[in-house]
């Protein structure tokens, strides 16, 4: 080996990199969930946190026609945190009419935060902070997590802080209750309000070392904790040494005296579960806690012995705790979830995603006698479960789908018998049922054990007969309702070419070869359906059936269908002055008026059919045409005399026509006795001041209220609370929240009873109330109350034809929005500050001033559609040039009023506002063709299965609704101009569309890509494995991918390392009862990205028990290749033997050829070739390509491998530290990760045949994944590690901190709050999609994508000096501008962390988009004020954010 100085780094990099970074993809892996009332006590909801993101769905539950219940989520509002909740749990407050959350955030915060319906967010109700160094007690890196736990009676909450102090939060009753009835003070004990009380573990009279565990115990009069922690520091490896080190103390805490003495102890409890909650209590009438250990099931109460049984042999000798055994099939409780189902029966989710039923089998002295267990279900593998009503459980997984699952409880047929020889077992019972349930593959075997008449003798002598008689006589099923879908935890990614391929992207000026290619990602466990391949990308992407070249441009379009037909048989074409209307069919048949009725000499402003499909009506500028659909005959042709058309809504059956000035005629389609149809003026909203200008109508808009979700009302003293359930006496409302209540919580009427009258501490007041008359209900609500303030009585009103109501709405020049109820045409809702595109829209008691603002903008185009599974009602407005959608919210309303108005708001939904921003000073023709005589709005139905809208123009946008309600939005800039678009259902096109690109003047038929799901954030599909995929590799020119994955066999032989170095085999010694120990089998096969079919006779097996440590596609120095480098596939691997010898491993290549297929399987074309296979001196834990070289780690070294006639030769290595296992090599130089000494920066000599260390980074960490970032010249080199930092470093040896440039120098980090394993880079968009005009700024400019652990996908873009100070100083601004959830400070989520000390500064540098995205969201007035403090314009802000959008607008 040569060795050489250090060489300056060739690509030198001046300044600092300013990035962008922005969050495309939200977490998917469910971490936490809780059921509660969030909203009221009149439905419930499920809170799931994801990251940090918190979402709140309900259960709709429907029922067919053949009786199947279904249950499906509902997606009501998703809510930002700067912070990563760990743990969550609900409380009620008192005087509250909902449900509170208790959130625990890392690093020992707490917060609690309430919903809020007047503003339709999350208010804060308390925050908590205690992150202190006296309280770490000097320690850096602490494992233990900040649990939140709450007294069942809502009494007060426990807060976990750092494993040794408890911080304990009271709360008690409020005295006085606020006059609206919709909010509530949360008063403490302290008189200096919100400090909690600190209960110091290490004064308590027990040795505490850690805390495991604690949990609220009930049917105690103060609120009592339940402590399990461990005296003695141990781990799984030396339980046989140091046994029983686990312990459990029990105290009680006085809230008035801060007082907590411990009223129960017990020492000496098996080893526990480490990794999971292992406490778990058990409401009365039983009582006491259950301890889930690993190996043992262990019953605990303060007023009976102790009662545990061993579920597997392992206990035995590794503790003094009495356990009884079994004998049946072994069980391991490591990492498992449980959750009640009622007094006696919990069900437990296990870390292999089995599902048990434990019962809990009492004597008639209650006390626990045995466990039974059932096998009911093979799920998902868990990381929480959620019990809901009506028989529901909610399974969250971060490795799988979660899932929604129905129980039923069935009573057995089989009566016990207490005879001596068909008696049973004391102890634990495992019974095993078989059945298929759709994609959970429930696996369930039934058995039964009889036990020995000599234990039943025994049994008898000291219980009597009553032990045999403690059979179990129920029973539960399991059923799939619904799931929410996950692409985490997302492991390495490769970039393939797209199934769906397009030829018009391949070439190089179309600036679109992305469009040809897709992300495919490896997630998943191998169990059967979990471990998966993932393919996303994130545009919409037609699937084009057949394009019709047209000699002028069409300005919009409509397909009609008959009412008897599923299929569109009409499509009606119009441009300036002219219309075409075709026959669909297999080909497109040009119609003359006297074959389709319709006018064809003039344009057409809008055409649809009514009357249920029977009739077409098209409006043309100066008349209304209505033909019958089936003869194709003219019924109607009424003339008008409006100056001109401009816009109008067809919603059947009102026809409601806008003229230039303003005029609104409102007509209706009336059918005589006779049979013939003609439509008829009705009445219109009233044209104020026709000759005011402020007054003028802009747009309008019909929408049907289908589900009934616009009530009419007249102020908060109505009874109309809930759209849903319209209960018109006060009492009937009571009964309902408590039916509700008390199906949440799954409790007895008697403890529900208790609940509510006893859940706090109360007052002396209180206390004579109690006991010398009524105590009020905490829960009422005052607006139930049916007197006004002033004593009066105000008549009721109950809206009951809310249902089927049709609803006009329209905008006025002065940027208001009013909301006419047809067909009576009265003003029920109406709000002046409409384009000021504020958060909230509500009705104004006051009138106010009519006049318009000068710095609101116009309102581009406003449409009202009905989406989701309940049909709510959605605005979707462009005001300027930004989309946003509100989302309508059944509230109350504040004031009283005279007649009914529309109760409820609409609210923005701030992650939605999109940006569609032109560049400034470029114009195109197309621009012209957008005029308010169409629409680029158009709502679709059922095209392939999804629904929601399609927004045309320059930059076409799809906007999906999910089967849960989520919106979705995903661009198809890719497209050009769009200037019409509508449904097309036909023979040679089922469920697809027509869209009409003005570039190149063609019509296109096309469908959505298949199997592909929208309804996320990046649409994919996944393809399900029966196996663990650990790598992938693509073939660039085969195009088939690579997957390395794993399955689990069972152990039979142990392998051992001979005095040759040759591996033997020695049979596994036989223990019983115990759980099958499994072992991953590697191999390598190869797939057809074309089908996802796997390549027959593909798959090469590794050695047993030889690991896959890495794989990835290598370009290496070939004769054979035009370019000199040719493509194989390095495979790293290492041979596991155990401790006792050391590991070596094989290093690998392989390449894919080409040969002659067998018949009839084209597949078999694929073949693999083994190019090279050596044995190594140790693992090879990284490998990839370095200037046609193979370079690899190998132990501790790196080494480099010239690769010459088939064979690998060793030239060169370099000394690393501990375990490299992440590389990027680009050029001819590499950046390697190591496990915990950070990265470090090697090159590579090929004159000298050496490589050698550049420098390398000063922080040591434990780096996840390396790459780079490119902007132009400069390189930055980037690396995130398991702290969730993302960190950029530059070599820049002129600087001093460099140490001469032995040192990286960190210019930017950032904390992501997820873990990312993976990271690739891809030029960024050099055109603009719309006017094709060169973004000069982006020129070599990269943008650098990464997938997170969790499900998410990011990406950093590097912006220009000028964009990053404008954007920084507005970040700075947002965040002290605008309240955050929880009071938790983004400033701080994202500031980069470390475990150790850092005598480094934290360099930023990097934008946080997911901030700034909250400025899109405010009103122009919000925003213009906020441009203003930092002295730019508004304008100039959101140009700089589109130029990035612009930029990264890819896949």
């Amino acid at each position: 080996m040569m060795i050489s100085r250090p060489a300056r780094f060739t690509v030198r990099i001046l300044n600092p990199f300013s990035s962008y970074h922005k969050e495309s993809q939200r977490p998917t892996g469910v971490d936490e969930s809780c059921a509660l009332n969030f909203y009221d006590d009149g439905e419930q909801n499920l809170a799931v946190a994801a990251g940090n993101m918190l979402s709140v769905y309900r259960i709709r539950s429907s029922v067919d026609e053949a009786g199947n219940h279904f249950d499906r989520f509902e997606l009501c509002d998703e809510f930002e945190l700067w912070g990563i909740v760990v743990c969550m749990t609900r409380l009620r407050l008192a005087g509250s009419v909902r449900d509170s959350l208790l959130l625990s955030i890392e690093e020992s915060k707490c917060v609690i935060v309430e919903y809020e319906p007047d503003t339709g967010s999350l208010s804060t109700i308390s925050m908590h902070f205690f992150q202190d160094e006296d309280l770490r007690r000097g320690f850096r890196k602490l494992s233990s997590m900040a649990l939140a736990r709450v007294d069942g009676f809502n009494r007060c909450a426990a807060v976990l802080v750092y494993g040794s102090y408890l911080a304990v939060l009271p709360f008690r009753r409020s005295t006085e209750r606020d006059l609206s009835g919709q909010r509530h003070q949360a008063v403490f004990y302290e008189n200096s309000g919100f400090i909690a009380n600190m209960i110091d573990l290490q004064s308590l009279p027990v040795k505490i070392a850690s805390v495991l565990d604690f949990q609220f115990l009930e049917g105690y009069n103060d609120p009592t904790i339940l402590l399990l922690y461990e005296a003695l520091p141990t781990w799984t490896g030396r339980v046989t040494e140091r046994q029983d080190t686990c312990g459990m103390v029990a105290l009680s805490i006085n809230l008035i005296d801060e007082t907590h003495p411990v009223i129960w102890q017990m020492a000496g409890l098996p080893f526990p579960n480490p990794y999971s909650s292992a406490l778990f209590p058990i409401p009365k009438p039983l009582g006491g806690s259950l301890l889930f250990a690993t190996n043992s099931l262990i019953y605990l109460d303060q007023s009976v012995p102790p009662y545990g049984v061993a579920l597997n042999s392992l206990p035995l000798g590794c503790t003094n705790f009495a356990l009884k055994t079994q004998d049946v099939a072994p069980l391991n409780l490591q990492n498992c979830k449980a959750c009640m189902l009622s007094d006696d029966s919990i069900c437990v989710s296990l870390e292999s995603g089995d599902v048990y039923i434990i019962t809990l089998k009492k004597d008639s002295l209650n006390n626990v006698r045995r466990f039974y267990l059932d096998q009911v279900a093979s799920s998902v593998i868990p990381t929480t479960l959620s019990k809901l009503s009506d028989n529901l459980i909610f399974l969250g997984s971060r490795l799988g789908n979660s899932l929604l699952l129905r129980y039923k409880c069935k009573e057995n047929s089989k009566k016990s018998s207490t005879s001596l020889e068909n008696g049973e077992k004391d102890g634990v019972e495992i019974e095993n049922k078989e059945e298929e349930k759709n994609e959970l593959n429930f696996e369930i075997e039934k058995s039964s054990e009889n036990g020995s008449p000599e234990n039943k003798r025994k049994k008898m002598r000291y219980y009597g007969d009553e032990i045999f008689n403690l059979d179990v006589n129920t029973s539960y099923d399991f059923e799939t309702m619904d799931n929410l879908s996950n692409i985490g935890p997302c492991g390495p990614v490769e970039l393939i070419h797209t199934a769906n391929h397009n030829d018009n992207y391949d070439h190089v000026g179309s600036d679109a070869r992305d469009r040809n290619i897709d992300v495919c990602v490896l997630s998943g466990k191998d169990k059967t359906g979990f471990g998966s391949i993932t393919v996303l990308h994130k545009s919409v992407r037609p699937s084009i059936a057949s394009q019709f070249p047209f000699p002028m441009n069409f300005s919009d379009m409509w397909t009609l269908r008959r009412s008897e037909e599923e299929t569109h048989s009409l499509l009606v074409m119009t441009k300036k002055d002219q219309t075409m209307v075709f026959q669909t069919g297999a080909i497109l048949e040009e119609l003359k008026k006297e074959e389709c009725g319709l006018a064809t000499n003039a344009k057409t402003i809008f055409c649809a059919t009514i009357g249920n499909g029977k009739y077409i009506v098209q409006v043309l500028p100066r008349a209304v045409v209505l033909v019958d659909m089936d003869t194709q005959e003219t019924i109607q042709n009424k003339p008008f005399d409006l100056s001109g058309q401009i816009i109008q809504v067809a919603c059947d059956p009102y026809v409601v026509i806008l003229a230039s000035k303003g005029t609104i005629i409102s007509l209706v389609l009336f059918e005589n006795s006779d049979g013939t149809a003609m439509l008829k003026t009705s009445t219109a909203p009233e044209c104020k001041n026709q000759d005011d200008p402020e007054k003028k109508i802009m747009h309008i808009s019909l929408l049907k209220d289908t589900e009934g979700h616009f009530v009419l009302a007249k102020g908060r003293p109505d009874k109309v609370r809930n759209q849903e359930t319209k209960e018109t006496k006060t009492s009937e409302k009571k009964e309902k929240q408590s039916e509700a209540s008390a199906a949440q919580h799954g409790e007895e009427e008697n403890r529900e009873e208790f609940h509510l009258d006893f859940n706090t501490i109360l007052t002396a007041e209180e206390e004579d109330e109690l006991l010398y008359g009524d105590l009020e209900d905490p829960t009422a609500d005052s607006v139930f109350l049916n007197e006004t303030a002033e004593g009066g009585e105000f008549e009721e009103f109950i809206d009951e034809d809310a249902k089927d109501r049709h609803w006009l709405f329209l905008t006025r020049a002065n940027g208001s929005l009013e909301i006419y109820s047809l067909p009576d045409c009265l003003l029920r809702f109406g709000d002046r500050n409409f384009a000021n595109a504020p958060r909230i829209l509500e009705t104004s008691r006051f009138e106010g001033s009519e006049g318009r603002r000068v710095d609101v903008l116009d309102v581009q185009e406003m449409n009202v559609f009905n989406m989701g599974p309940s049909s709510l009602p959605y605005i979707v407005v462009m005001i300027g040039d930004q989309l946003m959608i509100y989302r309508f919210r059944a509230t109350l309303n504040r004031f009283q009023t005279e007649s009914p108005v529309l109760s409820g708001r609409f609210i923005k939904l701030q992650d939605k506002t999109k940006l569609l921003r032109r560049i400034p000073g470029v114009h195109d023709e197309s621009s012209k063709t957008k005029n308010r005589n169409n629409k680029i709005m158009r709502q679709f139905m059922n095209i392939s299965d999804h629904n929601g809208i399609f927004l045309g123009g320059a930059y076409p946008t799809w906007i999906f609704c999910g089967q849960n309600g989520r919106l979705n939005i995903h661009s198809m800039w890719q497209e050009g101009f769009v200037n019409a678009f509508t449904p097309f259902d036909n023979e040679k096109c089922a469920d697809g569309f027509l869209y009409f690109r003005h570039s190149t003047k063609t019509l296109t038929v096309a469908n959505l890509q298949p199997f592909l799901k929208y309804d996320a954030d990046w649409p994919f599909k996944k393809i399900k494995l029966n196996y663990t995929p650990c790598f992938s590799s693509y073939d660039l020119e085969q195009k088939v991918l690579t997957v390395c994955g794993s399955r689990s066999e069972k152990i039979e032989m142990l392998p051992k390392i001979n005095a040759e170095g040759h591996k033997e085999y020695e049979d596994l010694p036989e223990v019983q009862n115990v759980e099958t120990q499994l072992f991953p089998q590697f191999f390598v096969e190869m797939f057809s990205p074309a089908s996802w079919e796997v390549i027959p006779n593909s798959r090469i097996e590794m050695d047993a028990h030889e690991h896959i440590l890495c794989c990835r596609s290598v370009y290496l120095k070939s004769e054979a290749s035009m370019s000199g480098r040719k493509q194989y596939i390095a495979i790293g691997t290492s041979n596991i033997c155990g401790e006792d010898f050391q590991s070596r491993g094989r290093l690998i290549l392989l390449e894919v050829i080409d040969v002659v297929p067998e018949p009839g399987k084209p597949l078999t074309r694929y073949k693999y070739k083994t190019v090279f296979d050596a044995s190594q001196r140790g693992p090879v834990s990284a490998v990839d390509s370095l200037d046609g070289a193979l370079i690899a780690a190998i132990g501790q070294k790196v080494f480099i491998h010239a690769f010459q006639d088939d064979n690998l030769r060793a030239t060169g290595f370099v000394d690393t530290q501990l375990y490299t296992h992440a590389t990027h090599c680009f050029k001819n130089y590499a950046l390697v990760g190591d496990i915990q000494q950070g990265i470090t920066l090697l090159r590579h000599q090929g004159e000298r045949n050496c490589i050698s260390q550049i420098s390398r980074a000063r922080r040591a960490g434990e780096v996840t994944a390396v790459g780079i970032l490119l902007d132009g010249n400069q390189v930055g080199l980037v690396s995130t590690d398991m702290q969730r930092n993302l960190q950029v470093y530059m070599y820049k040896p002129d600087q001093k901190e460099s140490n001469g440039g032995k040192q990286l120098v960190r210019q930017a980090d950032i904390n992501l709050g997820k873990r990312v394993i993976s990271i690739w880079n891809s030029l960024g968009r050099q055109n603009d999609t719309f006017t094709k005009v060169a973004l000069t700024e982006n020129d070599a400019r990269h943008v650098t994508f990464y997938a997170g652990l969790d499900g998410s996908i990011g990406d950093i873009v590097p912006v220009s000096e000028k964009v990053f100070r404008r954007l920084e100083m507005l970040q700075t601004l947002v965040q002290s501008h605008l309240p955050h959830y929880g009071g938790l400070n983004p400033r701080e989520y994202r500031y980069c962390t470390n475990e150790y000390r850092d005598l480094e500064n934290a360099a930023k540098n990097i934008i946080d988009g997911d901030l700034l995205e909250r400025f899109n969201g405010l009103s122009f007035t919000e925003q213009t004020d906020l441009s203003r403090k930092i002295g730019v314009t508004r304008e100039a802000l959101l140009d700089d954010m589109m130029d990035v959008q612009r930029t990264k607008n890819l896949f």
